[in-house]
């Protein structure tokens, strides 16, 4: 099944980004560097689905020696999650520098798209085309529209953290993370700060959004909490009148299912307005910088140990921070090596190659679902264990883990900073539905 595109847009480009939505973008580029001329050219034929274009650094006959993956993820001129690829690509440069798979050498594909399901339609389009063994998703929000795709071509899907409400049930789909885990993660760590009335604040039009508010009710009800809805403009949200809004149900606690640059946007207007409550953010961590100890009491849930936490972090896991710092070192991102999108990525692939390892004969589609669907007992690296196919969130069966870390942000001696409100990572599975 190959799902054609609509009318193709004219290509524009960001910033930081060396191609545009929809167009892939050479293994060279991990370290965000611009790509040429010739580059351009070839994303506007594909943009235009002109057949024959590669991506840069392409030769063909080069698949016997390479496992060719794709890596989608949101960048583009209207908001970009570079930290969501910069993790996977600096796990994969690590990985291919140690030995690769057997020898063989991980190459990935990558394509960037602007949240629309246009983009990510034309990206599985693409990755079919190059016969990849799996498509990972750093995250894009327009990824549900992608899978029947990949499905009808036997390509798994593989994200560390679901973008869509589709994945999190399809057979095909293998999430190392989920919505569930991560609500149920804050939802926990507001009742254990003594909250009782709650509003999330999700983006308004986005189903996965909604999904991930019904979720937070439902688990919310089962931990006692009244939890009420925020909806908030995806661009150019009035913070302040939305915060006024939302007081006067008069809430103790927020949780802000939001981009890093709305977290702060909605923290500085909580702190403004006198809010004395408490606020969980998923997968924030800028605002520490940005606000420092003029931000509100904030909790959060993460996923994967990250530098800023290696004092509280056990023994083992000491070297792979030491591993995971050196690789974004690498390629230059050493300053995103604390978020959530860079260290679940990374955390993600090295168990994804522990996983390929296991894979006797050749890696390709078949062979590597194959793989996912039998790994039952995945040792962490960053994260927590992995347990595919045992449906530890059963409403949400694509999913692998329902543990994740509890944090509370403190003072510290330079600003604030994160500890975790218990030892280790937590299971919420008394929580899912």
């Amino acid at each position: 099944m190959r799902r054609p595109p609509p009318t193709p847009r004219p290509p524009h480009r960001e910033p930081n980004s060396p191609q545009s939505p929809g167009g892939p973008v050479s293994p060279s580029s991990s370290s965000g560097r611009r790509a040429g001329a010739a580059a351009a050219a070839c994303v506007a034929l594909l943009l235009a689905l002109v057949a024959g274009c590669k991506p840069i650094g392409e030769s063909s006959g080069d698949t016997a020696t390479t496992i060719a993956v794709g890596y989608v993820n949101r960048e583009s001129a209207s908001g970009g999650l570079p930290e969501w690829r910069y993790g996977g690509l600096a796990a994969i440069d690590y990985i291919n520098a140690h030995g690769g798979i057997g020898g063989v050498k991980i190459k990935p594909i990558v394509c960037l798209t602007d949240a629309s399901p246009e983009a990510s339609i034309n990206c599985a389009n693409q990755f079919v085309d190059k016969g990849v063994a799996l498509e990972f998703m750093g995250l894009d929000v327009g990824s549900d529209a992608a899978l029947p795709i990949l499905k009808s071509a036997g390509i798994p899907f593989v994200a560390t953290v679901a973008a869509g409400t589709v994945q999190l049930s399809d057979p095909d789909s293998f999430m190392f993370g989920g919505l569930g885990p991560d609500a149920a993660s804050l939802v926990q760590a507001l009742k254990d700060s003594g909250a009782k009335r709650v509003t999330i604040v999700i983006y308004a039009g986005l189903p996965a959004q909604k999904a991930t508010a019904a979720t937070v009710k439902s688990m919310g009800a089962r931990a006692g909490l009244q939890v009420a809805t925020l909806e908030v403009p995806a661009s150019n949200a009035d913070w302040t009148a939305s915060v006024a809004s939302a007081l006067t149900s008069r809430p103790d606690g927020f949780l802000l299912a939001t981009r890093e640059n709305d977290c702060t946007n909605m923290l500085r207007a909580l702190k403004a307005a006198k809010y004395k409550g408490v606020t969980a953010a998923v997968g924030c961590t800028e605002y520490l910088k940005t606000l420092g100890k003029d931000a509100p009491r904030t909790l959060a849930g993460v996923q994967a140990w990250t530098p800023d936490l290696r004092r509280y972090a056990p023994a083992e896991v000491m070297p792979r921070l030491d591993v995971y710092q050196s690789a974004m070192k690498a390629i230059g991102h050493a300053d995103l090596a604390d978020t959530a999108g860079a260290s679940r990525t990374f955390s993600g692939w090295m168990q994804l190659a522990e996983i390929l390892r296991g894979i006797h004969g050749p890696v390709d589609a078949a062979s590597v679902k194959k793989a996912l669907q039998g790994a039952a007992d995945v040792p962490g690296y960053l994260g927590p264990d992995l347990h595919c196919g045992r449906k530890v969130w059963p409403s949400q069966p694509s999913v692998c883990s329902a543990q994740e870390m509890l944090l509370r942000i403190v003072p510290g001696p330079t600003g604030l900073r994160r500890e975790p409100m218990s030892k280790g990572f937590t299971d919420l599975s008394a929580l899912a539905s």
